[in-house]
């Protein structure tokens, strides 16, 4: 009931157009004319956080992103190899992930069960039993894990 009550008086102060979506300092000021609760910055500061228009109408202060810059189409099958990890899975067998290993040019997956904890000399042996061992070795390896990962896994491939 409190929550409601404080939420009802940020949306008078704050969404209404005559308000015009201040910020966090403004939106206290007007608060504070007519309310208090404790700590009322507090739950301004979240109520803004969570405000879809104020979101997309902010302001950056960063340099525009770069363009993106797609993958080169692979030649052949297993020339182009993608790897992720699905984690958080219920635990089966003392496994709770599965390392997914796709094909760029064909979209064959392999996926091997594994911990979530996995070294990194763990999942290149997978590697090495699911594709390097049935296909070849690629020519390259994409990961979301990150450049230093991808890095020590082709290190200890190589």
């Amino acid at each position: 009931m409190e929550g409601r009550c404080r939420t009802q008086v940020l949306q008078r102060c704050h969404d209404d157009p005559l308000a015009g979506h201040f910020g966090v300092t403004k939106t206290l000021e007007l608060i504070s004319r007519g309310y208090w609760w404790p700590q009322p910055w507090k739950f301004v500061k979240e109520f803004i956080k969570t405000c879809d228009t104020c979101a997309r109408s902010k302001v950056t202060h960063h340099k525009p992103y770069g363009l993106l810059h797609p993958l080169p189409i692979p030649n052949w099958p297993w020339a182009s190899i993608s790897m992720d990890f699905i984690t958080n899975l219920p635990l089966v067998h003392g496994y709770d992930a599965v390392l997914v290993m796709v094909d760029r040019f064909t979209k064959m997956a392999h996926f091997a069960p594994c911990a979530k904890t996995i070294s990194v000399e763990a999942t290149t042996g997978l590697f090495l039993k699911n594709v390097v061992r049935l296909h070849c070795v690629p020519d390259d390896v994409t990961s979301d894990s990150g450049p230093q990962v991808v890095s020590r896994f082709l290190r200890r491939l190589l």
